[in-house]
């Protein structure tokens, strides 16, 4: 209010530029005032009046971020001193100057001081610098503070956000990325001016009009490209059968964005849709495609698989039109929010919604499907509306709203803060920040391969907690930080009331390739922590795009509507417990039988033995024997049993809290017989890159009667 703007003035009085400023910023605009912070002004200002959670606004802390993120984008800056200083020195080229900190104890305050230290970095900059890549910085690093989701999106990344969101832009109908240097079209989409023209995946585009493609930025040639429909674009395309490349005349059209990917309908008239994202138009899209295949049925169909694996979301409103198609009552969201607006709002579903209300429905979620998506799978398993299938969710239970404005001195360039101000709840009032959903059917993909197993431990996925400074879950609120993160990964590990884990259908050299592919993704960052099982399902299902690949979890879903073509949770989840029973026994049985081709004896043994087994473990390397950067390091574990009786079914896997890539490593045992020895070997391919150090790692182990070996923690050097 009037008192902001008061402090506003005076920071813009602090500081008049000299010379050497205007110098600076000649090239970019000559009466752009950082001390003003006409940017990181406003963004202060959305700060105070509308972040949920205002107790996790530190001022010094933002003032230390935001200099810190200026000082990695100009190399004439150099800040030292941190948030518990009482003063900050900054320099500039040959200028120093400290500044006060220990009495910035409001955001005000921070705006202030960051006004002033933003007029000395003006005044002494020599080099030629755009005087707003310094203020965006600055705003990011002081956002940053905050929690992970809130952001200051640059013009051109805002608007590309803008055409997602809407769902349609004027264009010629397909996707490009760069590829071995070359501009490529990876996909041509159905019914457009690419389509109609002949242009295929692998197309390389050399020019755009004149320009040419070589080392044009991929988001610089999307511009290009795109524009108001009805407007040519002359693209010049390099195809490898033709003798020369070939100039093209396109007019563009309005082009929609695929929100559904894939639909179609199954055997036993079960209908298939995939949901790519949560844009203005999904709700409309899904409508679209189960009216398709209602017809293609019949009539009618059995029922309908949602597939929001790998959705990250995006538009709240849509989640909540999309969940309104399904339910005929109750509360969909809750919105709440504790900064200066006090959020506070209730979504319900309405009953006017047309009969699919009454379709049989199982969702399909993974650690993948984030924010939107799970407030859609919340409602409609909290509301007993549908059964849940798939892997825990992604754990994003906040609220981010858009404050866009345009930049000063250039009306035409629209900036927007993307700011977190409330979190939801779903039914129940329950809180998934930090935590997800859980589903009803857990279904877990494993491998058994000679060089990697995922067939035992505890799955492992990366989640919302694992984000630095995010939110607390509102129940964690009182609790320390480490005690609320404990809490937060307990209520992950939750389990749901099935579970079921198969393996992959994948041959040997398949699984090669892949993890190839993977090895080669992670060379440049020098580490290769192998490709997971989940992780191969999830590749398989965006391997075309365009193709429904009926994987275990599609089949699993089919399945049980076709038994079961309920349109209650309950009564899907009893059918689901005789399913998963069925499964259970076949996929232990294929399981045996891969196991047995690697040599192994996985057979259950009697149901009753005399005597116990006493196993004696040995791991090599050994702790305190250095294994090399660089290298793959063979690490096998050795299980001696010195009782009288076997061990079955004996199995370890490995935790690493501070090495990812020791941890969840599978050692696969089955019958140890008295007096035998058997060992288990994992490669691991040790980073390039990776300082000396030592992980602790704990070794758990299991078995068939509950009389495996104590746990056993080690080391690598």
């Amino acid at each position: 209010g009037a008192i902001a703007d008061l402090l506003h003035l005076i920071g813009a009085l602090a500081f008049k530029p000299g010379a050497a400023g205007a110098k600076a910023a000649a090239g970019a605009d000559e009466d752009y005032r950082l001390d003003r912070l006409p940017i990181l002004g406003r963004v202060i200002h959305h700060v105070y009046h509308s972040y949920v959670d205002p107790s996790r606004i530190d001022p010094k802390a933002m003032v230390v971020a935001a200099l810190d993120a200026a000082e990695r984008t100009v190399a004439e800056v150099m800040v030292r001193g941190d948030a518990t200083s009482d003063t900050l020195a900054v320099t500039v080229g040959a200028a120093t100057k400290d500044f006060e900190l220990k009495d910035v104890d409001t955001i005000w305050k921070a705006r202030v001081l960051l006004g002033e230290v933003m007029g000395f970095v003006q005044e002494h900059l020599v080099a030629q610098q755009d005087l707003r890549e310094i203020e965006y910085a600055a705003a990011n690093g002081m956002l940053s503070t905050l929690d992970p989701h809130s952001t200051l999106m640059e013009p051109k990344y805002f608007k590309d956000m803008k055409l997602q969101t809407r769902g349609e832009f004027g264009g010629i109908g397909f996707t490009i990325q760069m590829r071995d240097g070359n501009l490529t079209i990876v996909k041509v989409l159905k019914g457009t001016p690419a389509q109609r023209a002949g242009l295929k995946a692998k197309d390389v585009i050399s020019r755009i009009g004149e320009q040419s493609t070589v080392n044009l930025d991929v988001n610089d040639a999307v511009d290009r490209i795109r524009g108001k429909p009805g407007t040519p674009v002359v693209l010049t395309i390099v195809r490898g059968s033709w003798p020369e490349p070939k100039r093209m005349s396109l007019l563009r059209e309005m082009i929609n964005v695929e929100t559904v990917p894939q639909a179609k309908l199954l055997d036993g008239g079960v209908g298939y849709l995939r949901l790519a994202q949560f844009s203005r138009n999904s709700t409309r899209d899904v409508a679209q495609a189960i009216a398709a295949q209602r017809t293609q049925a019949g009539g009618s169909l059995k029922g309908l698989i949602l597939d929001l694996r790998g959705n990250p979301g995006c538009l709240l409103e849509e989640s909540i039109t999309l969940s309104d198609l399904f339910l005929s009552e109750g509360v969909i969201v809750k919105t709440v929010g504790d900064g200066a607006q006090r959020i506070r709002e209730v979504k319900e579903a309405t009953s006017d919604r047309g009969d699919l209300a009454g379709l049989p429905l199982v969702v399909l979620v993974n650690s993948g499907s984030a924010s939107a998506s799970e407030i859609v799978a919340g409602a409609l398993k909290n509301n007993d509306r549908a059964l849940v299938v798939g892997r825990q969710t992604f754990g994003k239970g906040s609220v981010q709203s858009l404050f866009d404005f345009t930049e000063p001195g250039r009306p035409t360039e629209e900036a927007a803060l993307k700011l977190t101000i409330a979190q939801y709840l779903t039914p129940g009032d329950v809180s998934i920040q930090e935590v997800g959903i859980t589903p009803d059917v857990a279904l877990y993909p494993g491998r058994a391969l000679k060089d990697q197993i995922n067939a035992f431990a505890p799955p492992r996925q990366m989640g919302e907690a694992d984000l630095e400074r995010h939110l607390t879950n509102p129940g964690e609120k009182d609790k320390d930080a480490a005690a609320a993160l404990a809490e937060a990964r307990r209520k992950r590990a939750q389990k749901p009331a099935l579970e079921l884990r198969y393996l992959l259908e994948e041959s040997e050299d398949g699984v090669a390739k892949a993890l190839k592919r993977e090895a080669a993704k992670e060379a440049a960052h020098g580490a290769d922590d192998g490709l997971s099982a989940e992780q191969a399902e999830d590749e398989a299902i965006d391997a075309d795009p365009d193709q429904v690949k009926e994987d275990y979890q599609i089949r699993f879903a089919r399945e049980l509507l076709v038994r079961a073509p309920f349109a209650t949770r309950p009564k899907l989840l009893e059918a689901a417990t005789t399913l998963v029973g069925e499964r259970r026994r076949d996929e232990e049985k294929r399981l045996e039988a891969r196991l047995a081709q690697l040599g192994l004896d996985w057979s259950a043994g009697p149901a009753k033995q005399a005597g116990a087994p006493r196993g004696v473990v040995t791991v090599s390397p050994a702790a305190g024997k250095a294994a090399h950067a660089g290298e793959t390091m063979p690490w096998t574990v050795t299980v001696e049993n010195r009782g009288d009786a076997p061990f079955r079914r004996l199995r370890a896997w490995t935790t690493s809290d501070k090495n990812g890539l020791l941890d969840r490593r599978e050692f696969v045992f089955g019958a140890v017989r008295p007096g035998e020895r058997r060992s288990w070997t994992v490669p691991v391919k040790l980073p390039r890159s990776i300082d000396s150090r030592r992980d602790e790692v704990t070794l758990h182990f299991d078995d068939e009667r509950d009389q495996a070996p104590p746990d056993v923690t080690t080391a690598v050097d």
